[in-house]
């Protein structure tokens, strides 16, 4: 008896030992997929905030092209006003020389009607 009482507590020791071993790697494989479950976890939100962030981007590169549509306008416009005041004041140049030219005239007769009155 004395053998099968010694061949039985070693066999207690390997099946308890088992038990630990079994007990550990349980703890390990559950630590695991909780470590799997926060990366895949992270991975998703890392994805959400991709898309919102290609989301912002394409919103922030309409709102550009928009603002450079608005600018290229303006500046079209300021061009066409310059040109609308430079035909203006040439306008203006020419009207004032015809008037220049008309009080001229206006002044030699009126000292020809004076010489004539006079002599």
């Amino acid at each position: 008896m004395a053998g099968f009482t010694r061949g039985g507590s070693a066999r207690l020791v390997n099946d308890s030992s088992f038990g630990y071993e079994l007990d550990r790697s349980r703890k390990q494989a559950a630590d695991a997929e909780a470590a799997v479950r926060g990366t895949e976890s992270q991975a998703r939100e890392l994805v959400r905030a991709d898309s919102r962030a290609e989301r912002d981007r394409r919103a922030a590169e309409a709102e550009v092209r928009a603002r450079d549509v608005r600018l290229q306008r303006a500046l079209e416009e300021v061009e066409r006003y310059k040109q609308l005041l430079s035909d203006v004041r040439a306008q203006r140049q020419k009207v004032h020389l015809e008037a220049a030219r008309a009080l001229q005239f206006s002044e030699e007769e009126f000292i020809k009607t004076l010489e004539m009155g006079a002599a």
